[in-house]
């Protein structure tokens, strides 16, 4: 039985992703093509790992490191096998499970209500969809946020409260007091969410955990 894992800290499993008609090809060494017909793969960032499980090939189950600096298509993934035998070719489209970070696309991105860090509190910005397309997260969780205008605006946080239609967040800068990538005020716009890449990975033939460090 399989479960997702979630704490404050961020580690996960991944998001299941379930695509119906994956395909392996151009298999050479521990590198492998992953494809789908139907664009049912998570689009991932190059580096990102992921876990494959209920391939055809049990060879083909286990876990990949994404190796593709163009970025990779939900039609197509060039991913290297991290653990155990090397991937092989199988031309049969199959269902398997993907567990990895999941990219949402919102139309009507908002920012507001940013305040810069001080000595004694982070910085912090209300973002909020009115149209609903934000994920659902909890106190704690972590996200990036991918493609708006405003570069500043791009890159992890932390949700610290929840609002209506959207959480108050700190954007994780590695440094504090006033620093020029903190998020400002927008208007309503196109952007991007990933959240919850794969940060922990149950290795079942070496019966060992492995924590994964993403981005």
């Amino acid at each position: 039985m399989s479960r997702q894992c979630n704490d404050p800290s961020g580690l996960s499993q991944g998001n299941l992703i379930n695509v119906s008609d994956a395909t392996f090809g151009s298999q050479s060494g521990n590198q492998i093509t992953i494809s789908s017909v139907g664009s049912n793969l998570p689009v991932m960032a190059d580096n990102e790992f992921f876990e494959i499980r209920g391939a055809t090939n049990a060879n083909n189950n286990g876990l990949y490191q994404v190796n593709d600096a163009g970025g990779t298509l939900a039609t197509a993934a060039v991913a290297d096998k991290v653990t155990g035998a090397n991937p092989a070719n199988d031309a049969s489209a199959q269902a398997i499970e993907v567990f990895s970070s999941l990219e949402t696309s919102q139309t009507d991105m908002v920012f507001a209500n940013a305040t810069a860090a001080t000595a004694t509190t982070p910085n912090q910005v209300d973002i909020t969809s009115a149209l609903g397309g934000l994920p659902t997260l909890e106190i704690g969780e972590r996200f990036e946020v991918l493609n708006h205008s405003d570069a500043d605006n791009n890159g992890a946080y932390e949700v610290l409260a929840t609002v209506t239609d959207g959480y108050t967040c700190t954007k994780l800068l590695g440094t504090a007091l006033g620093n020029a990538n903190e998020p400002n005020n927008a208007a309503s716009e196109a952007a991007e969410t990933n959240t919850e890449k794969k940060t922990i990975h149950w290795d079942t033939p070496s019966k060992r955990w492995v924590v994964l460090e993403q981005g």
